[in-house]
């Protein structure tokens, strides 16, 4: 078994650990070439389209969830409004450029179509409901140890990239790692009856337990990708995967702490619900497709 189990690991390492790279290179390009102030002046604004526009650009952050804290944080210091900012946090940790990548090539094209337009979904839906039940106040300072997003320019181009790229590998690789370990696991160990029943096509409550499923741990969006693809094998419905990789990122504990800070225990919690209600119902959605 625990030959089976390395074999899986190395198995999935090889098909993931390069894209993981390069993807990762990608994100660091992009981070350097854009700046906070173009993406701020995006997150205004009264008409319906504005929403969907602050979460369409949260769906090509490559950041983590610990970079869009901080980065969310300090938009709304810069005028963002809070429903803005919301929609924007939230379709950002479901999603991004280099996430999306990763899932068409680890996955499959329909399920990165689904992923794409679920992000969309969850940051209009949860940013308009949150900030009518979120006190909209100035939110203070928040980090939570991850490499600062805003790298000084004053060095070499190609420096600050590469010091980028660094950062990203060791904010990202340790839980790559973990989730591949826990896929390898899972190919194994699980029954495929048991992974069907509880998150297959006729679970009623199989969108529900994959939305809360990732909250002990914490997956930043795309190091989830090994662990739902060796659960899809086993009997998974697409709808599930979508529900746990909206909801991962964002709705588990080191997210909880951070948010704290900013929103208060009372609005994280209320974040939170929204956050579960509405990947549940997104992923049920999918799951009819």
């Amino acid at each position: 078994m625990l030959q089976e189990i390395t074999t899986n690991f190395l198995d999935f390492s090889l098909d993931i650990l390069p894209y993981f790279f390069v993807a990762l290179f990608i994100a660091s390009l992009i981070n350097f070439f854009i700046s906070t102030d173009t993406v701020e002046k995006w997150l205004k604004g009264d008409k319906a389209y504005t929403l969907l526009t602050a979460s369409f650009i949260g769906t090509l952050m490559p950041l983590c969830t610990c970079g869009l804290i901080p980065l969310a944080v300090a938009l709304r210091k810069k005028g963002g409004d809070l429903k803005h900012v919301i929609c924007f946090l939230s379709s950002g940790t479901a999603c991004s450029i280099t996430v999306l990548f990763l899932t068409i090539i680890i996955i499959d094209f329909e399920i990165t179509l689904y992923r794409f337009i679920a992000a969309l979904c969850f940051g209009v839906i949860t940013g308009y409901v949150a900030s009518l039940f979120i006190q909209d106040i100035l939110p203070e300072e928040t980090s939570c140890g991850c490499h600062d997003c805003e790298t000084t320019r004053q060095d070499n181009k190609w420096k600050i990239i590469g010091k980028e790229f660094w950062e990203g590998i060791k904010d990202f690789l340790p839980w790559v790692m973990v989730s591949l370990v826990l896929a390898a696991c899972a190919s194994v160990l699980l029954p495929e009856d048991s992974v069907e029943s509880v998150l297959g096509y006729e679970s009623p409550f199989a969108t529900l337990i994959a939305s809360l499923i990732g909250f002990p741990f914490y997956f930043c969006s795309g190091s989830e990708l090994p662990l739902i693809k060796a659960l899809l094998a086993k009997g998974m419905g697409n709808g599930s995967a979508v529900s746990f990789m909206t909801a991962a990122p964002i709705v588990n504990i080191i997210s909880f702490t951070v948010l704290i800070k900013w929103l208060g225990v009372r609005g994280t919690i209320i974040y939170f619900i929204i956050a579960i209600l509405t990947t549940t119902l997104i992923g049920a959605l999918f799951q009819l497709i």
